[in-house]
């Protein structure tokens, strides 16, 4: 006698999925946050009138600042387990360029969310999308200027005002919530090159003053950026005609908007394109002219420009001779300026092609020697550098 038990088979086998679709948690993002009250924060470093717990006490005039060195970090404890999709930080003068955005439940595992690389300080907001967390570590990997790091405040970005997206169908079945995700490996794309238009409802009005466009390998050589107050009633703000792709990086006057859509004209390539991310840059980060020369400058090497442009110290010394009537300045960098007030001369190399200032170095020695017990002179102090 033959048995079929093929029915019975199936049955067990749906059986047992069930069952594990049962046991399967689905992951929950309604966690509330705690008031700031109840957060606590500590760092690195920083204490006095500059302790941690000043960025995170809602009072702008009071800031945390750390050490000056590149790899500081502030972290915030939020009292419980919360839901948390992004982030929002007010830098002082002193801000981070380069820094990572790590979670955890338990403050032992953590995982990065965020990489920031090349902020221009003032207001960085930013999503990641839905994540629980207890903690949030900054971690810094360059700062900005010449001192540490340095915030007025910073919170968290809850669930409910993550931005919704949604895009024309015609897109290659990607979600469009893959363009603010946080992460540069996945995007928002289309396999054919043909117009596609993404809009992002930013949930409430904000101020914004420019956006920052990372494409993958495909990319849009035409499309333009239009914002709107109710979804209905646009008004386009910038429009490219000669895209090239990687990250495209646009300041524009200072506007109050919803909605934000990007109109996709136009691919670099015979294969679509991929947003891997969209970013907003504030109001206070709008256009003006300093605003332009900056963003054009910033990404050059170190030495490649007196270290003022890039808003960074630079240590000078007095010389001169006994009881004269002016003196003159000797910077680090070798940079001499003759009298007060006056022209400042800067030496440089031109090698294999590049120009290079004092401050592009490898190493750099600055000493003052003693002074003549006999000349009652004031010998000039040397600066000695390994390009």
């Amino acid at each position: 006698m033959i048995i079929n038990c093929s029915k019975f088979n199936n049955f067990f086998l749906l059986c047992g999925l069930m069952l594990a679709l049962a046991c399967t948690e689905s992951k929950s993002y309604s966690q509330k946050l705690l008031p700031n009250s109840e957060w606590k924060a500590d760092a690195s470093s920083g204490e006095g009138d500059y302790k941690p717990e000043l960025a995170i006490d809602g009072d702008m005039k009071t800031r945390w600042s750390s050490n000056f060195t590149d790899d500081e970090w502030f972290r915030i404890d939020f009292g419980q387990v919360s839901s948390i999709a992004g982030f929002r930080i007010n830098w002082e003068a002193a801000y981070g360029r380069d820094y990572d955005i790590l979670l955890s439940e338990d403050g032992k595992e953590w995982e990065k969310v965020y990489e920031v690389r090349w902020s221009d300080g003032g207001i960085d907001e930013f999503f990641f999308g839905p994540h629980n967390a207890r903690y949030l570590k900054i971690a810094g990997v360059k700062r900005g200027t010449g001192w540490g790091y340095s915030i007025f405040e910073c919170s968290p970005i809850g669930i409910d005002q993550m931005p919704e997206l949604s895009a024309t169908p015609n897109s290659s079945g990607s979600d469009p919530l893959l363009a603010m995700d946080g992460s540069l490996s996945t995007s928002w794309n289309s396999s054919l090159p043909v117009p596609e238009i993404l809009i992002a409802d930013l949930k409430k009005e904000k101020d914004l003053g420019g956006i920052e466009l990372h494409w993958l390998k495909n990319y849009a050589l035409e499309y333009s950026v239009a914002v709107s107050k109710d979804g209905k009633e646009w008004s386009e703000i910038l429009s490219v005609k000669d895209g090239d792709g990687e990250e495209d990086l646009h300041y524009f006057n200072r506007v109050s908007a919803r909605y934000i859509k990007l109109s996709v004209a136009k691919s670099g390539t015979s294969s679509g394109f991929e947003l891997a991310e969209l970013r907003l840059k504030s109001g206070d980060e709008s256009w003006n002219p300093m605003r332009h020369f900056e963003s054009l400058l910033s990404r050059l090497p170190e030495g490649a420009l007196p270290r003022w442009v890039k808003r960074k110290q630079e240590f000078w010394t007095i010389t001169g001779v006994l009881e004269d009537k002016e003196e003159s300045l000797f910077s680090e960098d070798g940079t001499v300026e003759p009298r007060e007030g006056s022209f400042s001369i800067m030496p440089f190399l031109v090698a294999n092609g590049r120009i290079m200032t004092g401050a592009w170095r490898k190493n750099g020695t600055f000493t003052r020697p003693e002074h003549g017990a006999q000349t009652k002179m004031h010998p000039i102090d040397s600066y000695t550098s390994e390009i």
